[in-house]
């Protein structure tokens, strides 16, 4: 099993050099791929072109079942996911409320959350420094601690200017809320900033939140009573994030549909069948000494929490889904979606060719049923993204002049499992995000479902452009994703629907 003590480390020590932890094992995506995989990746295209030579419709067909069969694994496993979660209450975190008002005081930890800012707006923080303001928890042990570097250009600003970032951060920040500022380095991205950071943190549990979200007030209690009666082995909890502007848009209603059955189906039942479970990138809550054993984040990852979900499952541990809401900003403009989705793709991507650099020792780490998740999660999923649209192209084309070569290419058997994937796979992500707007109570965004193809096709298109930039030489760039686009704030639940006005 991937040894996560062989550091020697005693509880809260923090090594200057955390960064190395994942060097010496080979486990960063600083190299984005090994001269091992590059010879492999060369012998297989070798092979591949010999056999185009010889037989290249044969080759075409055996590609397509291939690609079909990804097609039915990841909607097999879309499916044993939303039914374990189908019982919330069994796989999430809960409490009564006798558990979260009965703690005393000086019991509960401190608790130190790292907020990474890059080309934030001084309103963005203003509004999160208002969220921060209703937690419930003893003022003392909450420890909050802006991120950012120190060549932010939102730095460049006077600090007598009350519009700039700098005054905020002199002038406006709460006690319990501290700014760090990290030297410039590379990689510019956000995991770097928060190994960073940890040098600095006062608290025994760590958590991360994003400059945007609004946390629900008791998330920080619920944290501490979580982590006094989980078991050791659970060496992270996340909550549920949810967006606040589910109707500003088409793309923001679709986002909202995805986010609600990823976080209320997908991850919980992840966690309740003890497989690899991708962070969210916030509102995710670990003990310090844990974070330290596992290297704590990649800096050249470029989607880090979800390589991090991969080694807590790589050292036996378990991450699971606690019964909490972060309420976030959808992206409302195009060009940001992509961009953000993009580089989580990238991440994935990245994240794959790190973990499959010794596949015999991953799949020892993981078992069976991990190691096939992560296939699917971070292989198939990506590859799909990026095969999607020439399917969709051959498809018209047939209808519009069918020919032998056609059929060639796709056999009985292969054509069966082609139109299963066409018809049923598409109707399946039809009812995947309508499941989403009837859990999320946005009813009134069920019409707009019927677009899904469409939001397939921009995934499609931002695979592709995360997949250049990672063959392009430009993996390791992070691409900021704009923050207070959108001034309303819709809270909707499942009975109620209320407006709430934006923090200013």
């Amino acid at each position: 099993m991937f040894n996560t003590q062989e550091t020697g480390l005693r509880d809260g020590d923090i090594p200057q050099d955390l960064h190395l932890h994942l060097t010496h094992r080979g486990l960063t995506a600083e190299q984005t791929i090994t001269r091992k995989q590059a010879v492999s990746l060369m012998f297989i295209v070798v092979i591949t072109l010999m056999f185009a030579f010889f037989d290249l419709l044969h080759l075409a067909s055996l590609i397509v079942g291939v690609c079909m069969v990804g097609y039915v694994l990841m909607m097999c496993l879309q499916l044993i996911l939303s039914a374990v979660s189908a019982n919330q209450r069994r796989s999430l975190v809960t409490y009564t409320r006798e558990e979260l008002e009965g703690i005393p005081d000086d019991e509960l930890p401190i608790i130190s959350v790292l907020i990474p800012l890059f080309k934030e707006k001084p309103e963005v923080i203003r509004n999160l420094i208002q969220s921060i303001s209703h937690q419930q928890y003893p003022v003392e042990k909450q420890d909050y601690l802006l991120v950012i570097e120190e060549d932010d250009p939102a730095l460049e600003l006077s600090e007598s200017d009350p519009n700039s970032l700098w005054h905020v951060l002199r002038f406006e920040l709460p006690p319990s809320v501290r700014f760090c500022l990290i030297p410039h380095t590379t990689p510019k991205t956000k995991p770097k900033a928060c190994t960073q950071a940890l040098h600095h943190v006062r608290g025994e549990i760590i958590g991360v939140w994003d400059a945007e979200d609004r946390p629900e007030p008791w998330q920080l209690m619920k944290v501490a009573a979580a982590y006094r009666k989980l078991p050791e082995d659970v060496w992270c909890i996340q909550a549920r994030l949810e967006f606040h502007n589910p109707y500003t848009c088409w793309l923001t209603r679709f986002f909202t549909a995805e986010y609600t059955m990823w976080f209320q189906l997908g991850l919980p039942g992840l966690g309740t069948l003890n497989l690899p479970v991708p962070l969210g990138g916030t509102s995710n809550f670990f003990r310090l000494r844990d974070l330290v054993h596992l290297g704590a984040w990649d800096g050249w990852n470029v989607t880090e929490d979800a390589h991090l979900g991969i080694l807590i499952a790589r050292s036996g541990k378990r991450v699971l889904m606690f019964d909490s809401v972060t309420w976030e900003e959808a992206n409302s403009q195009t060009q940001n979606w992509i961009k953000q989705r993009s580089r989580w793709i990238k991440g994935k991507i990245q994240t794959y060719l790190v973990n499959m650099r010794s596949p015999i020792q991953l799949y020892r780490d993981l078992g069976f049923r991990g190691f096939m998740t992560f296939q699917a999660m971070y292989g198939l999923m990506p590859l799909s993204l990026l095969y999607n649209p020439v399917f969709w192209v051959i498809f018209p084309l047939d209808l519009w002049h069918h020919s032998e070569i056609y059929e060639r290419i796709f056999p009985v058997p292969v054509l069966y499992l082609g139109t299963l994937s066409l018809f049923i796979g598409n109707a399946a992500f039809f009812a995947y995000v309508l499941a989403g707007t009837m859990l999320r109570g946005t009813y009134k965004n069920t019409p707009w479902m019927f677009l899904s193809p469409l939001y397939w096709a921009l995934m499609s298109i931002a695979a592709w452009k995360g997949f250049i930039q990672l063959i392009s030489g430009r993996s390791h760039m992070w691409e900021k994703t704009a923050h207070g686009l959108v001034e309303e704030v819709t809270f909707v639940t499942h009975e109620e629907t209320t407006k709430q006005p934006a923090l200013h």
